[in-house]
């Protein structure tokens, strides 16, 4: 969902309340663990030589905080095959990772001082690179390849790649790439291009004979520097669909693999020698009509483009939108698909980097697509395009009939919530939801610290602070243990990712998992067991899940219960539901904490239990509980929407793959929250993940569309 959150990468965090104090878990000291050189948190900087020459290492987790990596710092470590260097790294000196021949992967920080010269390169040897991410905002203009001043090219870790193939991948915030940034890189075979990339420079990627397939110029590109991807022989295809008039002379010329072309309207001048020697091409595919292709000026000396056969395209359009709470939080996006684009073998559809197969056509002749966000996404950006089988953008309109393929169709969840108000036809009830889901996600927003800038809270989210611990009190759990027995219960989590899931987690220190017996709801589980309801081992823990917990079913509570072969009982969780955590924070920080921190995730549990109550009145859901009135009439016209978030006692995770070591003194009364946040694991190279579409029953407006309409 960046992510997602971030969107949306997986990290833990975690805190341990110990005698009223809140205290973070004792960090361990540097340490080669199975390859893995984990460093000390805390470290600003590794020493000349630190490393040198350990063949033991295979992987590096350099920690956020450190700011030098100096001289030698990883020289001779012939067998580390992965660096990750966060962005507070300001400096690698000279040799730092000299002669690490194993290297394959690097994510690297822009801006970062580091040594590219012929004497000192700090990357020097490391020639079976074959990813490179780097990560940064804004321009990348100094970081070419090439020295123009000077005359010879630089020994950046792309350029020193002798790798077989290599693949780059660009912050989807850098937005310019600098003159000769690749050039010459021959072993190079893809490169994200993202949509917010305004400037590809002089020769960028000139000579870069290993591109392949199609090139999709960016929609907001608007310097397109000279020869930028000259004599790259590999390329087949190239769409340009941006916002420029001209395309400029020598942009492609040499690019004797290119047979199409997708062309708007927009682009009225190809300038001479914009495709000089391009002979192969033979297929034009235009956005406009034959007429106004017509009055397009192609200048002399452009391979075979003027007489090349014309195909015009018709556009795909997003016939409307709706969002879906029934579940998880879902956007819904109806699709009106021409044939040319159904007929494509490997069309798609791709929504934030996710690609969709296309769809079981609905009983309106509309293609659905549903994509799942988390709370605090309610205001990120959720772009929709077409793409045919070989990777080239295919035109799509708005719900107004707007050209809108360069940027593709955006949209938030938020915008649901504009569009129902504004009709006049929406329900009190679904407004107020959509108010109360609203006020969730921003203080999901702020505690997240994820576009925390963004949006504006509901004419009714001051009462969201009067949620009491009186009014949470009969979500209070009932937990009992008996004592010695060899299986303990070692925290509760809510994971609010875009569907919500209740965990709770256990700890066996006598026999195995299979001498327990694990019933929810009076259903036994086992590690095998599938569905909504799981039983699996994380770390050194088994954890009970819960899975896919609707808004309007938050209250709704679960027995869990832990026996012996014998059936004694060992623990039982009794009146556990997933508003049982805001119980437990609001119980532990207190109605209005006065820390940030603290404040924020107080703040958006209360607003989560208010979701859940208006979600309930509007659906029609039965509860035994009468809520406090809710007001469903307010003067403010601010916007509205979405989710997301998690309990614990005992242990807390620190992150997915280790825990920290328990603080002395703690004991089984001992309660820790945790907070899980969901985020891409990792990046996307080629081909991006592909994500089924449910199919059990047809898309509908069904759930909130038909009651704003």
């Amino acid at each position: 969902m960046k992510k997602r959150m971030g969107l949306f990468f997986a990290s833990f965090l975690a805190v341990a309340l110990i005698g009223g104090a809140i205290c973070q878990k004792d960090v361990r000291a540097s340490e080669v663990v199975d390859g893995v050189l984990i460093i000390d948190e805390g470290t600003t900087e590794i020493a000349s030589g630190e490393y040198r020459d350990r063949t033991d290492i295979t992987k590096v987790v350099i920690p956020d905080g450190v700011t030098d990596i100096r001289a030698n710092a990883f020289n001779g470590c012939i067998n580390l095959e992965e660096v990750v260097i966060p962005d507070s790294v300001e400096t690698i000196y000279s040799y730092a990772f000299y002669g690490c021949t194993g290297l394959k992967r690097l994510t690297m920080p822009y801006p970062m001082e580091y040594n590219t010269s012929d004497s000192g390169a700090s990357f020097a040897g490391c020639t079976s690179i074959e990813y490179v991410k780097i990560v940064g905002e804004g321009p990348i203009d100094d970081m070419n390849s090439y020295n123009t001043s000077l005359g010879y090219y630089k020994n950046t870790p792309w350029n020193i790649s002798e790798a077989e193939t290599l693949t780059v991948e660009l912050d989807e915030r850098i937005n310019r790439i600098g003159a000769y940034m690749f050039c010459d890189c021959e072993n190079l075979v893809s490169v994200s291009l993202n949509d917010n990339m305004v400037k590809i420079g002089k020769m960028a990627f000139a000579n870069c004979t290993s591109l392949e397939g199609t090139i999709n110029l960016p929609g907001k590109l608007r310097i397109f520097g000279d020869s930028a991807f000259a004599n790259c022989t590999g390329i087949t295809k190239v769409t340009i669909i941006s916002n420029m008039s001209t395309l400029p002379s020598n942009v492609f010329s040499g690019c004797t693999g290119i047979t199409s072309i997708v062309l708007s309207p927009r682009a009225t001048t190809i300038a001479s020698g914009a495709f000089a020697d391009c002979d192969s091409i033979s297929d034009v595919y235009y956005t406009g009509t034959a007429a106004e292709w017509a009055q397009v000026d192609i200048d002399a000396n452009n391979g075979s483009l003027a007489d090349s056969d014309l195909h015009t395209l018709s556009s795909a359009k997003v016939a409307t939108s709706s969002l879906d709470v029934r579940e998880k939080i879902g956007v819904n996006f109806f699709l009106n698909l021409p044939d040319e684009f159904l007929a494509d073998e490997g069309a798609y559809i791709m929504v934030n980097g996710k690609k969709y197969d296309i769809p079981t056509v609905d009983d309106k002749g509309r293609y659905p697509i549903r994509y799942y966000i988390a709370g605090a996404e309610q205001r990120d950006d959720i772009v929709v395009s077409c793409f045919l089988g070989d990777g080239s953008k295919y035109p799509i309109l708005d719900k107004a009939g707007e050209d809108v393929t360069a940027t593709g169709f955006i949209y938030t969840g938020a915008t649901f919530t504009e569009e129902a108000r504004s009709s006049g036809r929406a329900s009190d009830e679904l407004l107020t939801m959509l108010d109360r889901m609203n006020d969730y996600g921003l203080y999901a927003q702020m505690f997240f610290d994820h576009n925390s800038d963004i949006g504006s809270f509901s004419g009714i989210a001051e009462d969201v602070g009067t949620v009491s611990l009186m009014t949470l009190d009969r979500f209070t759990p009932v937990i009992t243990t008996a004592e010695g027995s060899g299986i303990r219960r070692s925290g509760s989590t809510l994971n609010l990712e875009s569907a919500i899931t209740l965990n709770h987690n256990f700890k066996i220190s006598e026999g195995t998992v299979d001498d327990y017996i694990f019933t929810v709801d009076g259903k036994e589980i086992t590690t095998s067991s599938k569905g909504s309801v799981t039983l699996s081992r994380v770390g050194d823990k088994y954890r009970i899940s819960i899975f896919n917990i609707a808004p309007a079913e938050l209250h709704i509570t679960h027995e869990v219960v832990v026996t012996n072969l014998d059936g004694d009982e060992l623990i039982r969780i009794d009146n556990y539901s997933p508003l049982s955590y805001a119980q437990t924070v609001v119980s532990n920080y207190g109605e209005s904490p006065a820390d940030a921190y603290s404040y924020a995730l107080v703040r958006m549990l209360q607003a989560l239990y208010l979701f859940n109550r208006a979600a309930v009145i509007n659906f029609g859901i039965e509860d035994d509980y009468v809520p406090a009135p809710v007001p469903v009439r307010f003067a403010a016209d601010d916007d509205t929407v979405n989710v997301v978030f998690v309990d614990g006692e005992e242990d807390a995770e620190v992150t997915e793959a280790e825990e920290a070591e328990e603080p002395a003194g703690e004991t089984e009364e001992t309660e820790a929250t945790e907070v899980e946040v969901p985020v891409e694991d990792e990046p996307v190279t080629e081909e991006p993940v592909t994500e089924e579409i449910l199919t059990e029953e047809p898309l509908t407006e069904e759930t909130l569309a038909d009651e704003a309409a």
